[in-house]
């Protein structure tokens, strides 16, 4: 008789359980190495700007136009500290506009003539200015950018684009000028944008009255409203509306998106809010201001042109012409903004 465990079916036993746990372990390995390598496609950046100095330029334009429009270009010059904080030291130079809304302004309010009857309408002679008037010129900041987030997609399925999302808060200063569609410091004769073909040269912004008089005639000797074919189209209105000019601080925020093109080389596409004080005036007394045509009695032509607006501040105090606004708040640029950078 023979005693024990057949040997054959240990052995089976062993192979089998040995196996098993070999293909476990080699499903756990492969699984392992699977999930580390996705740690380090994460953890490992391709594209690293630690340590690097960047230069970049950058274009933008306005994306919520009220009574200003804007383009601005901008020259950047920063360092980051590591692959998530970067300071940066940016200067550009904004051309601002005023737009459509601030130009009907103008045609509906500015050009109409305050004068009182009988020699004129007396239209709107008492005015207030708007806010969101002032246009950015030359401007200086510093920032600091935070990027939290570095990614990666694939596009079409083929091409891999490393990215940052970024957020960016800074301050500075910007030269800034203001041009009035209400308060208008000179008058004289202008085209009638109602009226080019001058088809009716007397509209209720000229008082024939007004147009026959020996003192009208004597301001502006190239009018003639009986040869309305070399005057198509003429009307009073203003031609030197107040323009002023100030410094401002500025505090600018946004965020956005870092494309790595290279190395060396990563495309910007950000939105970037520019916040600044706002100043502007009410109760412009506009018949006494700016000499409107045979106004009586003379307007008061001392009000400064190309000031700050404390000097028109000034003016306004001692003449009671017109009022600083009790609380004009602050106003804002909101661009849109692409850029290219150089990481070196």
């Amino acid at each position: 008789m023979t005693t024990g465990r057949p040997k054959v079916r240990q052995g089976y036993g062993f192979d089998a359980v040995a196996l098993a746990t070999a293909i476990a372990i080699g499903f756990q390995g492969t699984a392992a190495r699977a999930a580390e390598a996705e740690k380090e496609a994460v953890r490992n950046r391709i594209f690293t700007p630690d340590g690097r100095f960047e230069v970049g330029v950058t274009w933008g334009i306005t994306m919520l136009s009220m009574m200003t429009q804007h383009m601005n270009f901008n020259l950047d010059v920063g360092y980051n500290f590591n692959d998530s904080l970067a300071v940066v030291i940016a200067g550009g130079y904004g051309l601002g506009s005023h737009t459509s809304v601030a130009h009907e302004v103008f045609n509906e309010v500015g050009q109409k003539n305050p004068t009182p009857p009988p020699m004129g309408p007396g239209a709107l002679a008492v005015a207030a200015d708007f806010q969101n008037l002032w246009e950015l010129g030359p401007h200086a900041e510093l920032n600091l950018r935070w990027s939290p987030i570095y990614g990666k997609m694939n596009l079409a399925g083929e091409l891999p684009v490393h990215f940052q999302t970024f957020l960016t808060l800074g301050g500075g200063v910007g030269q800034f000028q203001f041009y009035s569609p209400v308060f208008c410091l000179a008058y004289g004769v202008l085209p009638d944008p109602n009226d080019p073909a001058n088809t009716n040269p007397y509209t209720e912004e000229m008082n024939p009255a007004v147009l026959n008089s020996a003192s009208f005639q004597a301001q502006n000797p190239d009018w003639n409203p009986t040869m309305p074919a070399t005057n198509p189209g003429n009307v009073a209105g203003c031609v030197d509306p107040l323009h002023m000019t100030d410094v401002k601080p500025i505090v600018n925020f946004g965020g956005g998106f870092r494309f790595f093109l290279t190395k060396n080389i990563a495309l910007k596409i950000e939105v970037r809010d520019y916040l600044f004080p706002d100043f502007y005036f009410v109760s412009i007394k506009r018949s006494q201001i700016g000499g409107w045509l045979n106004n009586n009695p003379p307007a008061d032509t001392t009000v400064p042109q190309n000031a700050t607006p404390n000097a028109v501040q000034a003016y306004c105090t001692s003449s009671g012409n017109c009022n600083k606004s009790g609380s004009p708040g602050f106003t804002s640029i909101a661009l849109f903004n692409l850029g290219l950078q150089w990481i070196f």
